[in-house]
């Protein structure tokens, strides 16, 4: 489904290493806290893959979910005030998973598979990526809602996206982003 970008050299580089962590933090829904794992996550992937174009992807997708999260979580007194951030993988694909409380009948999830949707009727996410451009500059006024986040990672990740509500208010949304460049995510 994504159209991957081209490498810098011409033979493919071997699987990354097994990598398997996981972050789970009581973190405030405040956004300076974004580049701060945005960072942290970019440093962590590049000291272990030693791919400095994989780990900027991942940190792309890392920080536009937790932009999401924060965005559209429910961060309502009395609730939880937290975000869950795990990242793992290695070998053929790296995982970036962000939970967030999510009020009963939240439109945010039907927001997003309405989203994923649009990108799945497309050949591949750049031609999505284009074309969610187009529609943002034939706006005649800005909604304050592009759209565009979920668009740029599946483009420029490029990454499979899934979401799904949870049982217990959280909302999941998940990226698989390859570690081996080169073939489109179906």
């Amino acid at each position: 489904m994504t159209a991957a970008a081209p490498r810098r050299s011409s033979r493919p580089p071997p699987p990354a290493p097994e990598v398997n962590f996981r972050l789970e933090l009581p973190l405030q829904p405040e956004w300076h806290n974004v580049d701060l794992l945005r960072l942290a996550i970019l440093n962590c992937l590049s000291a272990v893959f030693g791919d400095p174009d994989l780990s900027e992807s991942v940190g792309i997708v890392t920080s536009e979910l937790l932009e999401n999260a924060i965005k559209y979580g429910d961060w309502a007194e009395g609730k939880s005030r937290f975000l869950l951030l795990t990242v793992c993988g290695g070998g053929h694909e790296v995982k970036v998973e962000v939970r967030s409380p999510i009020s009963d009948g939240s439109p945010h999830l039907q927001r997003i598979s309405s989203t994923l949707e649009w990108i799945a009727h497309f050949p591949t996410a750049r031609e999505a990526y284009i074309a969610r451009m187009r529609a943002i500059a034939e706006q005649p006024e800005r909604s304050g809602e592009s759209k565009m986040g979920l668009v740029r990672i599946a483009y420029e990740g490029p990454c499979a996206i899934e979401a799904k509500a949870a049982p217990d208010g959280v909302m999941q949304v998940r990226a698989t982003i390859p570690t081996v460049r080169g073939e489109e995510i179906g």
